[in-house]
């Protein structure tokens, strides 16, 4: 014999109207369907929870006592069956996405005002992170989906990408820089400034390795931050992919005049997996900041447009 939900309710009505008529219709059930649901439950508990007359019904000391856990078991369905209402019209809840450094910098600003504008109550965590790591976020299920960049022409059959828009890598430099008053820099011209590099450990400075041999570089740094920090310092310019610079407030860029280089930007998600609510929400949102951003880039290519 099961014990239902439904079978809890019947007895708070009870209890409440203290008739078991009164109670039926305010469950819309009949009395004895009713009485059968109080029978069950004083079974499975052993002892009457009602002394029953012609006219009255009335709590024994077992239904008192048991008249509060009855209630905490009630209440505690209906506030998670609330909270799980929540989540799925994006009251609230927690989703979890990761990210890109590079994307992070030029993107989550505007990603999360519009996210937040929308979902005051919906928690977000951005596993911003490098690429090596986003599939790996994703296949230990703490991301729903990642911005991350394609990768090679044997991907991983684990692993869904959505393609958005393929970015140049452009020349980052300070307003005031030299660099700010040319309509775009050639590998050449690079060669005679002081160049930031990116180390082999990074991502960005493996994609870079070959242009950057022809270069004498002034400082490496392994980390994007570390590189528009010391850009933004007057130390130098580097060559960081758009989404990197992308509505920097302190930072401008230039073109690359030659030998252009570019990968491709898009959302990563693991195969047959169904986004919750929140994160589908977030998902369509980052299609279309990242599509905006691209649209009007001379050199970038968006294969993706707003209704993806």
């Amino acid at each position: 014999m099961k014990l239902g939900l439904d079978d809890i309710r019947g007895f708070l009505a009870v209890a409440e109207a203290a008739r078991f008529k009164i109670a039926a219709e305010r469950l819309s059930v009949t009395s004895s369907a009713l009485t059968q649901r109080i029978q069950k439950l004083e079974e499975m508990l052993g002892a009457p929870l009602f002394d029953r007359s012609t006219r009255t019904v009335r709590l024994t000391e077992l239904g008192n006592q048991f008249l509060p856990e009855a209630r905490r078991m009630v209440d505690g369905f209906d506030g998670s069956l609330a909270r799980i209402r929540d989540v799925i019209e994006r009251r609230a809840g927690l989703v979890c996405f990761a990210c890109l450094h590079a994307a992070a910098h030029g993107f989550l600003p505007s990603l999360l005002g519009r996210f937040r504008a929308r979902y005051p109550d919906v928690q977000v965590r951005v596993l911003d992170d490098t690429a090596a790591r986003i599939v790996d976020h994703l296949g230990q299920g703490r991301a729903e989906f990642g911005i991350d960049m394609q990768r090679g022409d044997d991907p991983d059959p684990e692993f869904e990408f959505e393609p958005i828009a393929s970015e140049p890598y452009v020349v980052a430099c300070a307003p005031d820089h030299a660099v700010a008053d040319m309509t775009a820099v050639s590998w050449a011209e690079l060669a005679k400034l002081d160049y930031l590099a990116f180390g082999l450990d990074s991502g960005i400075g493996r994609q870079l390795a070959v242009p950057q041999q022809r270069l004498r570089w002034s400082y490496e740094v392994q980390h994007l931050g570390s590189m528009l920090a010391l850009t933004q310092s007057g130390f130098g310019i580097g060559v960081v992919p758009y989404s990197a610079i992308h509505g920097h407030p302190s930072l401008t860029f230039r073109p690359i005049a030659d030998q252009k280089l570019s990968r491709t930007i898009g959302l990563v998600r693991r195969r047959a997996t169904t986004l919750s609510p929140a994160a589908e929400s977030l998902r369509k949102l980052a299609v279309e900041v990242i599509v905006e951003a691209y649209e009007e880039l001379p050199g970038a290519t968006t294969v993706m447009s707003l209704s993806g």
